[in-house]
């Protein structure tokens, strides 16, 4: 009876316990490929209502239309790579609806494409955080729209690039904030310019309205200089203008004159400071076997935060780097991670180039078509590619080097002919190479390093090319497949249609649709396309119509205007085209001369 009594209570009180640790203890929900959640709204639907819960967002693109009723913060891991776009197609839809909410964040976001970032509506404590984040839509586009008299919001340290309008606002003054921001290449600032609370330490590029000259004694104005805006990396230059515009306190929405801070997203006490990977890497290898080196390139990182570079380099496989067999230009080891400095070229030197021969691939099939034979074989583990042999008395006539594939298709050959095709497989020292960057910025009068992501990976070879003994010689005839079982007089043309509708390989229709293949479709990839198509579908078609020969003449009335069509397309001269758009022009000339007399005659 009591463990009974004492099971009721405990009934009683899960769901008390549930409820109490969802609205008393916040909690972080990822998106992305290592979160717990695929899509943003996901995330945002899992929150608990009024717990303060963390919804934070790895780098990637989301196309989403998103809404937020709830009290929660959003925040991307890395405010450029983190990049929100609309659901629906073109600049339009809204990216983020925020409504009926008391207390959000949103920050350290790249708004992308939409017909607005973010709309704010009937959120009446002005308790919203819009920080850090880029809004690089388009000039049709709104960055922030608060939509009633009595939402508000804080817009602090954010960029707003090349948008129609940058904020527009139906909200009371007295209810916005607008400090430390970023305004460059929008059509509007703000619109329809009522105001805010504080508009102060601004940045605004040269031809930027400054708003309400409420910023005239805080603001600055000039050349803006991001380091990249190509790629959308709004890091700031040493020489631009918004460097050191003014500080933000722990919270409050006064200004700290004796402690600066960037204007526009990567600045301010809420900037995530990890630098832009670095853009173009290349790798250039020195084959001398006295001092096996590479020679490593990219594009220089021109943010100003930027202190060095790190390489990263293996040589076992893609994403695996050990970096211990190297040196640098001093002779010292090289590790995996090493500081290149603030340079954009660095070269490893005295690299190994282990020489170790491939295995021998197996080719598992030869598939002979029309005036081609496809190659298929069976991958050897570590090749860097392989070599592809054939010919007909020997198979040393003809070769292709290709990369790491399983197939290749030789093109050009002889119908009818015998070909004999070998495969060997070649094998290099391969090293793989990442480069990434690291700045110090100061955030909140506090020193953080941070390293980017790494840049896109690198592959070159290096020593010599083994190369595997040949495999197998085999042997295969193209276009060797008969048209189909039994059809009269036909050897390997494969005109199967009509040969089986006149019965004859040499019949002149026959002849005329082998040439216009021959001589106008083959050429052409599109050609090609069309000719393997019919070979493909139309073997089963020639077996029924020569099991209904009734239906012959049928299909010889459906050929006649194809057979025309190839003999003009085939043999016709310029001389011909222009006499035909002549003629054409005269019955034209005729015709609308009837049409005219008939108008008048009415």
């Amino acid at each position: 009876m009591r463990k009974r009594y004492l099971f009721n209570i405990i009934q009683i009180l899960l769901p008390l316990l549930a409820y109490s640790s969802g609205a008393l203890g916040q909690q972080e929900l990822t998106v992305g490929p290592a979160g717990n959640y695929t899509t943003i709204k996901a995330a945002i639907d899992a929150a608990a209502a009024g717990a303060g819960d963390t919804v934070r967002v790895e780098p990637g693109t989301y196309a989403e239309n998103l809404t937020i009723s709830s009290d929660i913060v959003l925040r991307g891991d890395e405010t450029a790579r983190v990049i929100l776009e609309s659901a629906e197609t073109g600049d339009t839809g809204t990216i983020l609806t925020i409504t009926n909410v008391s207390d959000v964040t949103i920050r350290n976001l790249t708004f992308s494409r939409g017909a607005t970032g973010i709309a704010i509506d009937t959120s009446t404590n002005s308790g919203i955080t819009i920080a850090n984040n880029v809004f690089d839509l388009s000039n049709s586009s709104t960055g922030i729209a608060i939509t009633d008299q009595d939402s508000g919001a804080v817009i602090r340290n954010n960029s707003f690039i090349n948008n129609d309008i940058a904020i527009s606002s139906s909200a009371s003054a007295s209810l916005i904030t607008i400090e430390n921001n970023i305004f460059a290449g929008n059509n509007e600032t703000l619109n329809p310019g009522n105001g805010a609370e504080s508009v102060s330490y601004n940045c605004y590029a040269n031809g930027e309205t400054v708003i309400n000259n409420e910023d005239l004694l805080t603001y600055k104005r000039g050349d803006v200089l991001f380091a990249n805006q190509s790629i959308q990396d709004f890091h700031l230059t040493a020489n631009s203008v918004c460097k050191d515009i003014g500080g933000l306190d722990d919270g409050a929405t006064d200004i700290i004159n004796d402690s600066p801070a960037d204007a526009g997203a990567y600045g301010g006490q809420l900037a995530e400071a990890r630098p832009y990977p670095p853009q173009s890497l290349t790798a250039t290898a020195n084959n001398d076997p006295a001092n096996y080196s590479i020679q490593l390139d990219w594009q220089r990182n021109d943010s100003y935060l930027i202190e060095y570079y790190k390489v990263y380099y293996g040589s076992q496989r893609s994403g695996l780097y050990t970096g211990a067999d190297a040196e640098d230009d001093l002779g010292n080891e090289f590790l995996s991670g090493g500081n290149a400095d603030n340079v954009t070229s660095f070269t490893l030197h005295n690299l190994t180039a282990p020489e170790i021969t491939p295995d021998t691939p197996t080719v598992s099939e030869l598939q002979p078509s029309y005036g081609q034979i496809r190659v298929n074989w069976t991958p050897v583990q570590d090749a860097n590619g392989y070599i592809v042999y054939w010919g007909i008395a020997a198979t040393d006539e003809n070769q292709i080097i290709l990369g790491d594939v399983a197939s290749y298709t030789i093109p050009d050959l002889l119908n009818g002919t015998t070909y004999q095709v070998q495969v060997a497989a070649i094998k290099q020292a391969r090293y793989y190479f990442v480069v990434s960057a690291v700045a110090t910025s100061l955030i909140d009068s506090t020193a953080v390093v941070e390293e980017g992501a790494p840049s896109q990976e690198v592959v070159t070879e290096i020593g010599p090319q083994l190369e595997s003994p040949p495999s197998a010689v085999q042997t295969a005839i193209p276009e060797e497949v008969e048209p189909y079982p039994a059809l009269p007089d036909t050897g390997d043309e494969r005109c199967f249609i009509a040969t089986a509708t006149y019965g004859n390989k040499n019949a002149v229709e026959v002849l005329i649709l082998r040439e216009f293949r021959d001589q106008l479709l083959m050429p052409s990839a599109i050609g090609q396309k069309l000719v393997n198509l019919y070979y493909h579908h139309s073997p089963s078609l020639a077996k029924w119509l020569e099991s209904h020969a009734h239906i012959k003449p049928i299909i010889k009335i459906v050929l006649l205007p194809i057979i025309w069509l190839a003999i003009w397309l085939t043999y016709a001269t310029p001389l011909h085209f222009s006499l035909l758009l002549f003629l054409m022009g005269i019955i034209c000339l005729i015709r609308y001369q009837r049409i005219v007399c008939k108008i008048k005659a009415s």
